[in-house]
């Protein structure tokens, strides 16, 4: 009976030890529940410490392709744009890994970029950060990008893409300052001035045309910002006009024949229509971030391009 006693008293001791002793061991490891089973594990150490991305932007104008000397321009981003920003881990090509982290901002006027809804936040760490956008009535148009190909599936005369790209930004608690992009111009960009020969006066210039790139045959690429040339064009598209100036922007188009130029010129006595022939440049490219200017000087009997 005596030995009994003494193996209950052994047992609750030897017990209310083990109790003891995983709990003076709480502090070392961190319990983790795997399919309903307790079990004690390492500490594991977690590192929340996040960042937010501040950058600003500003944008450089159209190249002039066909002006000797020519250079562009570094302006503010027109206000209320769209911006899409993509962060990938340093070194990681866009069009071959997927995004550490995207973001949704806009514009202001002072050229500062601000998040629609959260900032993006990143860890400490060397990221490439790519910023795109468009311009044109409908600033959010742009493309859905394909995660695997890092390429649009879309793109379309008309809109004025543009990219940007900063690479090994360095983001950590000491340098968390505002990044700032400067934005190229991926489309193309057309320009067309009109006057009267000497002794002529020019009547109204109205319904002018260009021949457009197929928009179904281009492509937007994240990693580079090049938007692949067309290779065919399709139907003519409208160009805006102002002070005799007409202007449009569509995709760049690699072609074997010259594009065609229309307009009607309206006097007091007639309406007259025309249809003219714009070159192609050498290398049979019309260039993204490029801008082509042409001079068409209009007399009484006819209308040629300088």
């Amino acid at each position: 009976m005596k030995s009994l006693l003494f193996k209950y008293i052994y047992e609750f001791i030897f017990s209310t030890c083990c109790v003891l002793l995983i709990q003076s061991c709480s502090d070392d490891y961190t319990t983790v529940r795997i399919e309903d089973e307790l079990i004690l594990a390492d500490t594991i150490s977690i590192d929340e410490t996040f960042y937010p991305l501040n950058i600003s932007a500003k944008i450089n104008s159209f190249m002039p392709a066909n002006v000797s000397g020519g250079f562009n321009i570094t302006g503010n981003i027109p206000a209320n744009a769209i911006i899409h920003v993509y962060v990938y881990k340093a070194g990681k090509e866009a069009d071959e890994n997927k995004c550490y982290a995207k973001g949704v901002y806009y514009s202001r006027k002072t050229g500062k970029i601000v998040p629609i809804h959260d900032n993006v936040q990143l860890q400490d760490g060397i990221y490439d950060i790519y910023m795109l956008s468009v311009f044109n009535s409908d600033f959010d148009k742009v493309p859905d990008f394909d995660p695997l190909t890092g390429k649009s599936k879309y793109v379309y005369n008309g809109t004025d893409y543009v990219w940007g790209k900063r690479n090994n930004v360095n983001i950590n608690a000491k340098n968390n300052e505002t990044i700032e992009f400067v934005l190229n111009h991926c489309a193309t960009h057309y320009e067309v001035e009109f006057s009267g020969e000497q002794g002529y006066e020019i009547g109204n210039i109205s319904s002018v045309r260009i021949t457009a790139a197929k928009e179904e045959s281009g492509s937007w690429s994240v990693a580079t910002g090049i938007i692949n040339p067309a290779t065919s064009v399709e139907k003519e598209i409208d160009m805006d006009i102002n002070n005799m100036v007409a202007e449009c922007i569509m995709l760049p188009v690699e072609i074997y024949n010259d594009l065609t130029l229309s307009f009607l010129e309206e006097t007091n006595e007639t309406t007259k229509s025309y249809s003219l022939y714009i070159p192609c440049p050498r290398g049979k490219i019309f260039q993204g971030g490029y801008t082509y200017n042409y001079k068409v000087k209009i007399g009484s009997e006819k209308a040629i391009i300088e």
